[in-house]
């Protein structure tokens, strides 16, 4: 146990570790060399063309969208991902969504990207929902000084032509 507490406090090169001991009289040495390969801080994968509404950026951030109120399932149309306003028609307060998640990370910093105007809310970690956060067409919306593994951003418009045209995402992680 103490061999890995060591090894789990060493943040990076390469240490020695000398081992003495006795035993009948007998002087017992030993010695080990341990080199520790940091984990990278701060990765950043960035994607701006999309085949899915599901897919990986990397080993450790993935991407999931789902219709929630929408009118329509998310869908890609043009390498973006559509993820449609709030079906009024049937009641609901809030349209489709995307969640993106993080494997062994944890999420710094993230943006996303629209090409149409729209209203997005956003809740880190299954929490409490954001109040409205406009988006203007080709614009994009930034989360920084996070420290979390999941986030979803719902479409907030009401009308056709305030949709989540997602174009855009980038996350930025720390390794856990």
């Amino acid at each position: 146990n103490f061999i890995i507490y060591l090894i789990k406090t060493i943040i990076e090169g390469t240490t020695t570790i000398n081992v003495s001991a006795t035993q009948d009289s007998v002087n017992v040495s030993n010695s080990l060399t341990v080199t520790v390969t940091p984990k990278p801080n701060n990765v950043t994968v960035t994607k701006t063309t999309f085949e899915s509404t599901s897919d990986s950026l990397d080993e450790y951030i993935s991407y999931s969208c789902d219709k929630g109120g929408g009118t329509s399932n998310p869908a890609i149309n043009g390498e973006e991902i559509r993820i449609y306003q709030m079906d009024t028609n049937q009641g609901k307060t809030e349209g489709g969504s995307i969640t993106i998640s993080a494997k062994n990370a944890k999420i710094s910093s993230i943006t996303i990207g629209s090409s149409m105007a729209t209203k997005v809310t956003y809740s880190l970690d299954g929490g409490t929902k954001s109040s409205n956060n406009n988006i203007s067409a080709g614009g994009k919306f930034t989360l920084d000084s996070l420290n979390n593994g999941s986030i979803k951003f719902t479409c907030m418009g009401s009308s056709k032509t305030e949709r989540l045209y997602l174009n855009y995402l980038s996350v930025t992680y720390v390794l856990d």
